[in-house]
């Protein structure tokens, strides 16, 4: 029996695994190659192109592709008309926000006013009934 030091047996697998790795590099690319040159030049080489059909199935798909975009474009335009509604009606709510937030200032400011000038009335009153009572 044969006993093997650990560098040895790491080397021989160090080997092994250089040599699986060069394998495998040559073998997959030259397999990769081999598929996809089956796939372009082995697929159908029997049969002709009909370019005829190619161009009318290019030509009704880009037809297709027209409609589409006029009617994405149709709707792009009505999207922008009802946002520039929408925008309009927004400056204008502001606008009368704003008008009415300063006309319920005024009517707040006048109330403050009126408020303080009853306190005034309502101190004197009592100072009044205050100064009157006493003998």
């Amino acid at each position: 029996m044969v006993l093997f030091r650990t560098g040895e047996v790491n080397a021989m697998f160090e080997n092994r695994r250089r040599a699986v790795i060069v394998v495998v590099s040559i073998v997959i690319p030259f397999l990769a190659g081999f598929v996809l040159s089956w796939y372009i030049w082995g697929r159908g080489g029997d049969k002709p192109v009909d370019y005829k059909q190619v161009l009318q199935e290019t030509i009704s798909y880009i037809g297709t592709l027209e409609e589409k975009n006029k009617a994405l474009t149709g709707r792009v335009d009505s999207l922008d008309a009802e946002l520039a509604v929408l925008r309009q009606k927004g400056q204008q709510t502001g606008s009368q926000s704003a008008s009415t937030i300063t006309a319920l200032n005024q009517k707040v400011g006048a109330l403050e006013a009126e408020n303080q000038k009853l306190k005034g009335q309502i101190q004197s009153m009592a100072h009044e009934a205050n100064t009157t009572c006493v003998p």
